[in-house]
């Protein structure tokens, strides 16, 4: 997300929008594009840097924090007014700090609580079964263990009339034989192309590969 070249001077505001949008607070919890932008520079000097493994066998991405990069100035993020930094080396604190308040917020943990009916009990999301997993998230110190423990012990889960969220064993079979035979159209299609162009060199293009292919796919070919 280009946080690695937010600076104070050339501010990259795309992961500061990600941490509030995506992963605490969601996108209609009320915050300003002014939240965004002192986010933005609390967080200079957060990034990543490549660096080889001590075998040298690879180089990983390990996270770094630069605290001569980072702006000091005070900034407020949602009501919360962060102060200077008193020392570069207090500057990453400032940060943990705000994303602490951020994990802590009643939109934070309700927004994580539709995310997680809507994936193991389906949409429309369940209100009651919502309020309960977002009470527990607060209750618990968003302690997932214990909010999925209240979505398997709440009535909505075992209901009758729930949204079936699981394939059949039927419908899980033809759904890997579809996807067995377009794996080999692909591989078929591939291999027509190299035996056309007198190599062995496969297809770049996997959906090219399909398409060349899907003449010798026949409903026959998927059988339940």
């Amino acid at each position: 997300l280009d946080q690695q070249n937010s600076l104070g001077r050339q501010l990259n505001e795309n992961y500061a929008r990600e941490i509030m949008e995506l992963h605490t607070v969601g996108v209609h919890a009320g915050y300003q594009q002014g939240d965004v932008t002192s986010l933005a520079h609390l967080l200079t000097g957060w990034g990543a840097q490549r660096e080889a493994t001590m075998d040298g066998a690879r180089v990983d991405y390990n996270y770094r924090f630069s605290p001569y990069l980072n702006e000091g100035a005070p900034q407020e993020v949602f009501g919360l007014a962060v102060p200077a930094a008193g020392s570069p080396e207090t500057a990453d604190d400032r940060i943990r700090m705000v994303i602490e308040m951020l994990a802590c917020r009643p939109q934070t943990a309700r927004f994580i609580a539709e995310k997680t009916v809507a994936h193991y009990l389906g949409m429309p999301v369940d209100k009651p079964t919502v309020d309960a997993l977002a009470a527990e998230f607060l209750r618990s110190g968003g302690d997932m263990r214990r909010v999925l423990a209240a979505m398997v012990e709440s009535p909505r889960f075992m209901a009758a009339d729930a949204p079936e969220k699981l394939m059949t064993p039927g419908e899980f079979g033809v759904a890997m034989q579809q996807y067995v035979a377009l794996t080999n159209a692909a591989a078929q299609g591939a291999m027509t192309m190299a035996l056309a162009r007198g190599t062995s060199t496969p297809y770049e293009s996997t959906t090219t590969a399909i398409s060349n292919a899907a003449p010798s796919l026949t409903s026959g070919s998927i059988t339940t």
